[in-house]
């Protein structure tokens, strides 16, 4: 493989006024999102660039979703043609990805990926504003938002919260077909909780209507009121109409 010239960033700075991100050249014999790809655990903050923030927003360790993540970093343009500053109030998401207790940090600046060449993709790509929004999602939840199904993560909204169980395939063959349940805990606002499943085989699976708080929902998992699909990574939660 050939050597190729890339930026390496060598620190960030915040003013006042604006966040200079410097950057120096160096030899790299190639450029690859991450260097290991079976991570166990994801932590993800976000804060403005000039704060520094010690606790994770967000903690997955759901293994299936992490490395899905990852896949579609790694499907990301390696090497970004642009460079940019941004002022100190800007948004900054960390993505933190533990292998043997060692991080891999993906850095997301006003929804744009820095990529491992330090430098940015200047061409509109949909499938990393697509990812952006998917993590922006689980960060901030709430209705009519798609949402990632990730194992064991609650999700809170302003008076209630969902958790994704995971789903379980009930083979039934040769007697009759087998089906597919994806369960759902819902946490009210005095911590109340109800178990619900969505089933799923020879049919395609329906809303589920849910009262939570004394108002009604539908959880979607098939596709959105729009027609868009959810299924199978997706999930929604739509006012009862």
């Amino acid at each position: 493989m050939g050597t190729k010239v890339v930026h390496s960033l060598i620190y960030k700075q915040a003013t006042k006024y604006s966040v200079y991100l410097v950057f120096s050249t160096k030899l790299a014999m190639n450029n690859t999102w991450l260097q290991h790809k079976n991570a166990t655990r994801l932590d993800i903050y976000i804060h403005q660039i000039y704060q520094h923030k010690m606790d994770p927003d967000l903690v997955i360790e759901d293994t299936k979703a992490i490395k899905s993540l990852m896949d579609r970093i790694e499907q990301l343009p390696a090497d970004g043609d642009m460079m940019k500053s941004f002022g100190p109030d800007a948004e900054e998401i960390d993505l933190c990805f533990y292998y043997e207790g060692k991080c891999q940090q993906i850095e997301i600046y006003q929804g744009k990926f820095k990529t491992p060449s330090t430098g940015f993709n200047s061409n509109a790509n949909e499938s990393e504003k697509k990812l952006y929004d998917d993590i922006v999602a689980l960060l901030f939840p709430s209705i009519n938002k798609q949402l990632l199904k990730i194992e064991e993560l609650e999700l809170k909204f302003n008076n209630f919260s969902i958790t994704y169980k995971g789903s379980k395939l009930t083979d039934m063959a040769p007697v009759t077909a087998s089906f597919t349940k994806d369960k759902f805990v819902i946490k009210d606002k005095n911590n109340q909780e109800q178990l619900v499943a969505i089933t799923s085989g020879q049919l395609t699976p329906q809303p589920l209507l849910i009262k939570v708080n004394h108002s009604e929902m539908e959880i979607l998992t098939y596709q959105t009121k729009e027609q868009q699909r959810l299924y199978p990574d997706y999930f929604q939660l739509v006012p009862k109409n």
